[in-house]
């Protein structure tokens, strides 16, 4: 069965660990607490018939912590999952801040799905300002999602396991060892496959 690591990032309090929360476990607390570090969640998905296995890293919003987890965290990501907050404008501003972290950690940037979080609240940013944000990170995709209610969060992850899915041929796998929270985790980190030329005859 394939496993692929999907990495969520974003300011603190725009909902990453409610989105993975909400998807792995199906629930929601109202009450607010701040991720430690990194989390690691993990569930199976089956899109058009194949099984991924999501392992699905959570981290704190501070840029403290992000500098202190390091390449360790974005190393081996298949897919990048950029979180807002539609009702903070702010959020969505610092969405590039959140890219040119990746592009600073990783020699070469997964695919990114930009999410809006909270539609469930009236929205503070318009169509044109995501769309503006959307290609100055070069988003494979955009979707709107409430952790709250449950809202497209399934259709986020199924999406996510797609674009997996579909790379995975592009890379080999390697395991290495991350520590979260006195935990001992493996992870696969992904090498580009080198192709051998074709022979003409």
């Amino acid at each position: 069965m394939n496993q692929f690591k999907v990495i969520i990032v974003g300011d603190s309090s725009v909902g990453k660990s409610s989105i993975a929360q909400r998807y792995t476990t199906n629930q929601f607390s109202v009450l607010y607490k701040p991720t430690i570090g990194a989390d690691i969640l993990s569930k199976l998905c089956e899109v058009n018939d194949q099984k991924a296995k999501l392992q699905i890293w959570d981290t704190a919003g501070q840029e403290s912590w992000s500098t202190q987890i390091g390449s360790a965290y974005y190393r081996g990501a298949d897919v990048a999952v950029i979180v807002f907050d539609l009702g903070q404008n702010q959020t969505l501003q610092n969405v590039h801040k959140w890219y040119l972290e990746l592009k600073s950690q990783l020699t070469s940037v997964p695919p990114i799905i930009l999410v809006g979080n909270k539609s469930d609240r009236d929205s503070e940013v318009t169509e044109k300002q995501i769309l503006a944000v959307e290609n100055q990170i070069k988003a494979k995709k955009f979707m709107k999602c409430s952790a709250k209610t449950g809202e497209n969060i399934d259709n986020l992850f199924a999406e996510t396991a797609k674009i997996c899915l579909e790379n995975a041929d592009k890379f080999t796998e390697q395991d290495e060892v991350f520590v979260v929270k006195t935990e001992t985790y493996v992870v696969k980190q992904q090498i580009p496959v080198q192709k051998k030329a074709k022979k003409c005859c």
